[in-house]
């Protein structure tokens, strides 16, 4: 093979994609832009969920102090009249006082001690609902 017979390497070129000075971008401002974006929208979403869910847990409570309300005032009046059972009603106003305290959900007690309770409830004039609203709270196991 001969030397002439050899190709000569071709120019090389360099292409500018963008204009110097046309576009001007400091690479860490443009993150740091970005990252307060996002950390605002985060935070911003963020307080609404807050709220969203503090407003839902003041509801929950609200319902769970407002289920008892009449029966409360009920067994009050008459543990004020009926002395000799006065340990019974304070007994099932402290299970409706740990009730609307999230302590419990439901209480269980033994045979005797729910027929007591109920004995009496009974006397008490409580309505259809508010004694199912008892039964449900007071179990018998």
């Amino acid at each position: 093979m001969d030397e002439d017979d050899i190709r000569a390497p071709d120019e090389v070129k360099k292409e500018i994609l963008v204009e110097p000075g046309l576009y001007n971008y400091n690479e860490e401002q443009m993150l740091e832009h970005i990252l307060q974006q996002s950390m605002m929208e985060f935070e911003k979403n963020t307080a609404i969920h807050e709220d969203n869910v503090i407003q839902f847990i003041a509801q929950e409570e609200k319902k769970r102090l407002d289920f008892f309300v009449s029966i409360k005032q009920k067994i009050i009046k008459i543990s004020k009249l009926d002395k000799q059972n006065t340990t019974v009603y304070d007994e099932i106003l402290n299970i409706i006082t740990l009730y609307e305290e999230q302590y419990i959900t439901v209480y269980k007690c033994n045979q005797d001690e729910y027929y007591k309770i109920f004995s009496i409830l009974n006397t008490i004039r409580l309505t259809k609902e508010e004694i199912e609203k008892i039964n449900k709270l007071i179990i018998c196991e």
